[in-house]
C-alpha cells in the first residue's frame, strides 16, 4: 500500500498519490446528454477528502452515432 501513496511526477503531470479513478458509465445524464445535477453530485462525492489524485470522467459521445446508451453524457 505504501507504493500507492507515493507521488507520481511526469513532465506534464504531478499527482500526490497513485490512486486514479477510471472512467465509468454512470448513466446519470438526461436523454439529451447534458451534464445533470446528479452527475455533479456524483463527482463531488468522489472528489471529497482528496484521496483520489485523478478522476477520469465517464465515457461520453461526440455525435449521436456514437451514443452507447440513452443516458450517456455528451461532449458535443
Amino acid at each position: 500500500m505504501n507504493y500507492l501513496n507515493k507521488p507520481l511526477n511526469t513532465d506534464k503531470l504531478l499527482l500526490k498519490n497513485r490512486l486514479i479513478m477510471p472512467p465509468m458509465a454512470t448513466a446519470k445524464s438526461g436523454a439529451d446528454g447534458k451534464v445533470s445535477e446528479e452527475i455533479l453530485e456524483y463527482y463531488d462525492e468522489k472528489s471529497k477528502g482528496g484521496y483520489i489524485s485523478l478522476i477520469i470522467i465517464e465515457h461520453s459521445f461526440v455525435s449521436q452515432q456514437g451514443k452507447a446508451s440513452s443516458n450517456q453524457m455528451s461532449i458535443a
